[in-house]
């Protein structure tokens, strides 16, 4: 996982072919209006999901994983904790679904805490379970956030 401010995310562009057009589509986002939903960026190699929740204050939550997609994901607005993982500290809780991309694990101890603020964002490898929404506060908070899923 890392994690980092958007005036910085020139330094990441490198390290896989489909991150600029992900920051860039990314920027454009934050100047139009939001509105929650998919928006297609490349086809199925790179597309957001633009989301808006309310954190999670329980201790009920799964940690997700993804076989196709890389995770950058971006907080326009809030701050939250996200919990990751590695695949072979954790046990898979049930079986992988293709068509979705997305497994989920078991909480154990083997996870860090990620603190992820406004403007801010996490970039998060297949072979990390996470679960964001976690609440920093230990209240429900508001968070509007852009996930952009590229394929890796």
């Amino acid at each position: 996982m890392i994690i980092d401010t958007l005036n910085n995310c020139n330094k990441y562009e490198a390290l896989h072919p489909g991150f600029k057009d992900a920051f860039d589509a990314i920027k454009k986002i934050m100047s139009s209006e939001f509105i929650s939903g998919q928006i297609d960026i490349c086809g199925k190699d790179i597309y957001a999901s633009l989301q808006e929740y309310n954190t999670n204050i329980s201790d009920d939550f799964k940690f997700e994983a993804h076989n196709k997609y890389i995770d950058i994901q971006f907080l326009l607005e809030g701050s939250e904790i996200i919990m990751v993982g590695k695949r072979d500290k954790m046990q898979l809780s049930n079986c992988y679904d293709e068509e979705k991309d997305i497994m989920f694990y078991i909480k154990n101890k083997n996870t860090t805490l990620a603190y992820l603020e406004q403007q801010s964002f996490a970039i998060i490898f297949p072979d990390e379970p996470h679960a964001p929404g976690i609440s920093s506060s230990g209240k429900p908070d508001m968070v509007k956030k852009i996930v952009v899923k590229v394929i890796d």
